[in-house]
Formats: C-alpha cells, sequence, structure tokens
C-alpha cells in the first residue's frame, strides 16, 4: 500500500518537476546533458515490461484455459513498466504525451490493485516487520484483511484515476498552445 501510494504521489511529482524543467530549458534554450540516460532508463523499464507481458501471454497461449484472470492480470502488470520507462525516455516538454501515459499507468495501477482485492480466486498475504540485516518478524495475515487492505488502496486509486481522466480529457478539449507539444 505504502509503495503504491507513493507511486502515485511520485508520478505527481515528476510531472510537476518536468514541467519546471521544461519551462527552464526553454528559457535557457539548452539541452538536456541526462537525456540519453532517461531514454536508456525508459527502454530497460519497457523491456522488463514487456517480458511480464511476453511470458503471460505466451503461459496463456500454451494453457488449457487461456484467458484466466491469473495469466491476464500479468499484462497490465507489465503494461505498469512499459509505460513508466516510456514516461522516463520521453522529453520533458511532451506535456500531452506525459498526460496520456501517466493516466494509463495509473489505470493499469488501478486495475492491478482491483484484480488482488476484487477478483476472483483466492488469495494468500503475507506480513512482516523488518528492522534492518536479517532481524524481522514474519506473521500471517488472512484473506479477508488481504483483501480489504488492498481493497482500500484500490478504491483510492480507482477515484484517483477518474479524477486524472477528467484532467485529461479538459486539457484534450483545451485549444493546443506551444507548450503542449
Amino acid at each position: 500500500m505504502l509503495f503504491a501510494m507513493a507511486c502515485v504521489g511520485l508520478l505527481a511529482l515528476a510531472k510537476h518537476l518536468a514541467l519546471e524543467e521544461s519551462r527552464e530549458a526553454a528559457v535557457n534554450n539548452t539541452e538536456d546533458p541526462s537525456r540519453g540516460g532517461r531514454i536508456a532508463l525508459g527502454f530497460v523499464s519497457a523491456a522488463i515490461g514487456l517480458v511480464v507481458i511476453g511470458t503471460a501471454v505466451s503461459a496463456a497461449i500454451h494453457a488449457t484455459d487461456p484467458f484466466t484472470s491469473e495469466r491476464i492480470i500479468a499484462v497490465p502488470a507489465g503494461l505498469i513498466f512499459v509505460l513508466g520507462g516510456a514516461l522516463v525516455a520521453l522529453p520533458p516538454g511532451s506535456r500531452r504525451w506525459q498526460s496520456v501515459l501517466s493516466a494509463l499507468l495509473v489505470t493499469c495501477f488501478a486495475v492491478t490493485f482491483d484484480w488482488v482485492a476484487f477478483g476472483p480466486g483466492e488469495r494468500k498475504f503475507g506480513g512482516g516487520i523488518s528492522l534492518g540485516l536479517h532481524v524481522g518478524a514474519g506473521f500471517p495475515v488472512g484473506e479477508f484483511i488481504g483483501r480489504a487492505v488492498f481493497g482500500v488502496v484500490a478504491i483510492v486509486l480507482d477515484i484517483f484515476v477518474i479524477i486524472v481522466w477528467i484532467s485529461h480529457c479538459r486539457r484534450l478539449l483545451r485549444p493546443k498552445t506551444d507548450s503542449d507539444t
């Protein structure tokens, strides 16, 4: 849950910083020296996502019942890496693409959490507290508690997805400016 909330917060922060960076670059008319590293990181992340998606599709093709939710859920989970990689690789001034990819990324997070919380089938959850190197305590968590925790996060993400898509649609409907490339 903390990672999901951190991802949502970091995504918003990244959008804000990218906007500030693009404004600064436009004022200074300079090239971004870290562009090559961002592109490489984006490709690595996208490749990881494509491997996850490819593995899921291959397993679905060779299964007797290919369209079970356990096989299909790997597609939006893999798309999280693909879309995240694309976002990292985009140039800072690509606001419309960043908006679309951000909305799709948050949607994939929400779909994944929705499936864990509300999807069919049995779920096994575990919990633990880590206090450092090899020191910690693990404890079993029942299916009801696990689904409830994921359900709360899923509902929050679903609300966030609705807000993001409404915001995105509003931006698409307004007239295009030079900074929206």
